[in-house]
């Protein structure tokens, strides 16, 4: 399985590669990890409400927002629903 990156994710990985393939602190290594599942999540991430699944992008689009405010919110671990339209 290929994981494409983004600009940035790659050069935080590259630069923990080039360290001789460890990271300088456990701080790093928790980094990495993150980007690396973040970049799958991006990748692949769909969000159904109503019946109607749509990719990130395409619901940002719909409902008004940003996509980085909805990435934000799947961060936060918080479900589909609430993800979507969130209760003031």
């Amino acid at each position: 399985m290929s994981i494409k990156l983004c600009r940035k994710c790659l050069k935080k990985l590259q630069t923990v590669a080039a360290r001789g393939g460890r990271a300088g602190s456990r701080l790093d290594k928790v980094r990495a990890s993150k980007l690396a599942a973040r970049a799958r999540i991006k990748k692949a991430k769909t969000l159904t409400f109503d019946g109607q699944t749509l990719r990130v992008a395409q619901w940002a689009k719909k409902i008004g927002t940003s996509k980085k405010t909805l990435y934000r919110r799947i961060d936060e671990g918080l479900d589909d629903a609430a993800i979507l339209y969130p209760r003031e």
